[in-house]
């Protein structure tokens, strides 16, 4: 649906945040909560929100020892990880 007709675009907000999926949604909610008023802009169509997040089902990982989750990884997947992505693995590591 286009709210641009219906709308007045002269509003004024504390945060605007764009994108509606997992981050942009967790930042608006914790703005709003401190008494901001918030702007939430996203492209997706009506119905259809949810940025990356929506794709994957909500999913995400975390670790606190990062060489037990690769390795983790590793094992889980090892079939379908190829050389070029255990180097990045590697060079990942090396950065942090």
């Amino acid at each position: 649906m286009n709210y641009s007709n219906t709308l007045a675009w002269d509003a004024k907000y504390d945060v605007i945040v764009i994108g509606f999926g997992g981050a942009g949604a967790t930042a608006a909610r914790y703005a709003a909560k401190q008494d901001n008023r918030v702007l939430l802009i996203d492209a997706a169509p009506e119905g259809s929100e949810g940025g990356n997040t929506r794709f994957a089902a909500g999913a995400f990982a975390t670790a606190v020892d990062f060489d037990k989750a690769k390795d983790y990884y590793l094992q889980s997947f090892a079939p379908s990880i190829t050389t070029k992505t255990r180097s990045i693995v590697s060079f990942t590591r090396s950065c942090s």
